[in-house]
């Protein structure tokens, strides 16, 4: 998509206050949530969307937008908002709003209800794709088709009936009576559009002459209750055939109700920083397994897959692009958090930088040369930002009448230096590498910071128990004589798989489990530091 990353693409999600056949339809619960956080969420995760904008006239339907991660900057005027108001209206008084008020012109206008709360991500995605893709067209729509063809479809006609499309528009007698397989493919519209500003707001159409199409088989457009019972039963559905495909995974399928309540973290709420990751989306993945609510802190903004199958399997996890390193954004992080989901009570500090092996000489090289600005680099991400994320989780649960539990990522470099003999192939090849000092000193300063906010907490009277992780190398596709000399260094004989610290995760995660450590470090290396 790096293609399109200058343009801007819209989002519009348009939800009035106003229904009549359910009141509040909008924001009336859909398995917990309201109808309107379904569309925004799925949204949120597009690779494509700039921004996602709720137009409404209600303030109570901006305030749980918000919390959701739309953006509510103006409130629809009452006269859009009244039920025989097309939607060109609001979608293109939101669109022109933008650009006169803000000085942002989309390239890209998307329409997508709050009533298709089964909409994909994916969906969306490839809707909006086949209009980048294609310079000549005005639009592009999802579309599906109908239960009925339009040709068996009647009008009442004062007492009697007629079809619908007569014979002067189908050329058929009779049409109605026809087998289905004779008609012409018919299709409806629902969920997203996708409409370009020139379209849009230039010449006044929500199509244009040329519009792209996207094939869906499964849509609900919520009107009735009926409508709310299908689309529960769908969604209930895809989550019990994502938690097939995830539960095993996670290794926490235990019988026993002594064993399964020892690590039930149903009603906790976690922040994982660097959820994205490899570890950390591991780390998220058997936190929800488990029950808990999970809130990533990243640089990135755009879900992995991992991370977006927990989604869209109906797990609760949120995203937050938060830079760790910046006290205002974490500050920030820990109020959309705390508006979505509540006080978050356990804490998973795992983002930090560490040097790639195909980073620049000058940082694998030797260390009377490493580079300053790739010291204060590697620390901050470790160190500062565990330190930020750590004060503002404090901050917020000390007054909240409920326990915590802060898990600090070390690894076993911070307990050993690394064995620079592990990489002789390289230098043996003519390179000048070395394993960089930071991620080291960073690792090792981990440990302290978990004993110093342990012995904190406990004279401060604050109910948050503090424990460090020290895993050691996960298997990545590395080269294959790094992976051998590194595999003779431990007991068991290999690195680590990224499932297998998923367990102690629960483990320090849980009150029941661990409830009798606090300023302790928990090794799983196969052995490396026994050695």
């Amino acid at each position: 998509m790096t293609e399109f990353q200058n343009l801007k693409i819209l989002g519009v999600v348009g939800a009035r206050s106003g229904s009549k056949t359910i009141p509040h339809k909008n924001i009336k619960p859909l398995l917990g949530k309201p109808l309107l956080s379904w569309i925004i969420e799925a949204a949120k995760r597009s690779q494509y969307l700039t921004r996602v904008v709720l137009s409404t006239d209600s303030p109570e339907y901006a305030e749980i937008g918000r919390r959701y991660g739309a953006e509510t900057p103006f409130l629809r005027p009452k006269e859009l908002a009244e039920d025989h108001v097309p939607d060109f209206d609001w979608l293109h008084h939101a669109a022109v709003w933008l650009a006169e008020n803000e000085g942002w012109k989309a390239d890209v206008i998307v329409r997508l209800p709050p009533t298709s709360p089964i909409c994909r991500t994916e969906d969306v995605d490839a809707t909006i794709k086949l209009l980048l893709d294609d310079p000549t067209a005005d639009s592009a729509y999802t579309i599906m088709e109908p239960a009925k063809h339009p040709y068996k479809m009647w009008r009442i006609k004062g007492d009697a009936i007629e079809p619908f499309l007569t014979e002067s528009f189908t050329g058929i007698r009779d049409a109605y009576n026809k087998p289905r397989q004779s008609y012409p493919r018919a299709y409806f519209y629902i969920d997203s559009s996708a409409i370009r500003w020139k379209t849009l707001v230039e010449n006044k159409s929500m199509a244009g002459d040329r519009v792209r199409y996207h094939v869906i088989d499964e849509a609900v457009d919520i009107d009735t209750e009926k409508d709310f019972e299908r689309a529960e039963a769908i969604l209930q559905e895809r989550a019990a055939r994502r938690a097939k495909e995830i539960r095993p995974d996670l290794d926490i399928k235990i019988k026993d109700s002594l064993y399964r309540n020892l690590f039930d973290l149903t009603g906790e709420i976690a922040v994982v920083t660097g959820g994205m990751g490899r570890l950390g989306g591991e780390f998220t993945k058997a936190l929800v397994g488990a029950g808990s609510a999970v809130a990533i802190f990243d640089l990135k903004d755009i879900p992995s897959q991992k991370i977006r199958a927990l989604q869209e399997g109906g797990f609760s996890v949120s995203c937050h692009k938060v830079d760790i390193t910046k006290k205002q954004e974490v500050a920030r992080g820990f109020r959309e958090v705390v508006a979505r989901f509540g006080v978050p009570t356990i804490l998973v500090n795992n983002a930090g930088l560490d040097a790639s092996p195909d980073a620049s000489a000058a940082v694998n090289g030797p260390y009377e040369d490493y580079p300053e600005d790739a010291w204060h680099e590697v620390l901050h991400s470790h160190l500062t930002g565990a330190h930020f994320v750590s004060q503002e989780f404090i901050r917020h649960i000390k007054t909240s009448g409920k326990k915590g539990s802060i898990i600090n990522i070390s690894s076993t470099y911070g307990l050993v230096a690394p064995d620079q003999s592990v990489y002789d192939f390289r230098r043996e090849n003519g390179e000048e590498f070395y394993k960089p000092i930071t991620y080291s000193v960073a690792k090792a300063g981990v440990l302290n910071f978990t004993r110093w906010l342990a012995e904190y907490c406990r004279q401060s009277g604050i109910p948050v128990r503090v424990n460090t992780l020290v895993p050691g190398g996960v298997y990545a596709g590395q080269n294959e004589i790094f992976l051998k000399e590194y595999s003779k260094r431990t007991v068991l004989g290999r690195m680590a798989e990224e499932h297998e610290y998923n367990a102690a995760i629960l483990f320090l995660a849980s009150h029941h489990a661990s409830s009798y450590m606090t300023g302790s470090a928990l090794v799983i290396d196969g052995g490396w530091t026994a050695r």
